[in-house]
């Protein structure tokens, strides 16, 4: 897997050799989405801000929705650069990524606008080893917090790709994890867990999963304190924690 720093060189190598690169080329995000393909704040404010650093344009596109229609803006930012860059900002090699990324990307470039433009697909999110080493230090530091254990949540996954890439996470990590699919009940989370514990919710955004938690009254949102006996104190989404954030905009910005 290529770190981050990798992609960006090898990124800029390729569109100084193959393309006009007359500024930064526009930037399709790709997350998971909610339910009716409503695209989620933190995924909102992180596309604005992104767009403003890099004076080009960033779509968000999630999985719950069509494909958005690119306006004149994108397509003549495309047009400079001589590419549209997609970013996977997934983070487990789930059927997302497996399945849907390969064929999202084919659409792309099916698509008439695209004639003479290149593709670029950045590995996804999860797999960066910059982005990976900054989740552990944030789990680490979850883990001071009165000796509670800490356990992050993950989507169930399957086919030994995913297992062994869970495998090696749990190690990274240096704390085990809990498959958790979007409609468990928190009371069934909770059973397969010590107490008191915090919970790490491996997403990006607010979700289903995170809504069942935070309406259980046995689980409430941490501000740095260690929970009670009985109790589960759970982690905000990764683009609420300022470290993780703040990472992923510098190396999104830099992309040529």
């Amino acid at each position: 897997m290529a770190c981050p720093a990798r992609v960006v060189a090898t990124a800029a190598g390729s569109v100084q050799d193959l393309s006009r690169n007359d500024g930064p080329a526009p930037l399709v995000l790709l997350a998971h989405g909610r339910d009716g393909g409503m695209i989620p704040p933190e995924l909102q404010q992180l596309a604005a801000e992104l767009g403003d650093r890099r004076r080009g344009p960033v779509l968000v596109q999630v999985l719950t929705a069509a494909a958005p229609d690119p306006d004149p803006d994108f397509w003549q930012a495309a047009q400079r650069a001589g590419a549209v860059v997609l970013v996977p900002l997934l983070l487990l090699p789930g059927g997302h990524v497996r399945r849907d990324l390969p064929e999202i990307a084919a659409a792309w470039r099916q698509r008439p606008e695209m004639i003479g433009l290149r593709l670029r697909r950045l590995p996804f999110l999860g797999a960066w080893p910059r982005w990976q080493s900054l989740l552990a230090a944030e789990l680490r530091r979850a883990s001071a917090r009165g000796g509670a254990e800490v356990v992050w949540l993950h989507h169930p996954l399957e086919g030994p790709l995913a297992s062994r890439f869970l495998s090696y996470q749990t190690i990274v990590f240096g704390c085990r994890g809990l498959a958790a699919p979007y409609t468990a009940e928190a009371d069934r989370i909770s059973s397969d867990l010590p107490s008191p514990a915090v919970l790490v919710p491996l997403t990006l955004a607010a979700n289903r999963l995170t809504d069942r938690l935070l309406a259980s009254p046995a689980v409430f949102a941490t501000s740095g304190a260690a929970p009670a006996s009985g109790c589960f104190a759970l982690v905000p989404p990764l683009l609420d924690l300022a470290a993780l954030r703040q990472f992923l905009l510098s190396a999104l910005e830099v992309l040529p």
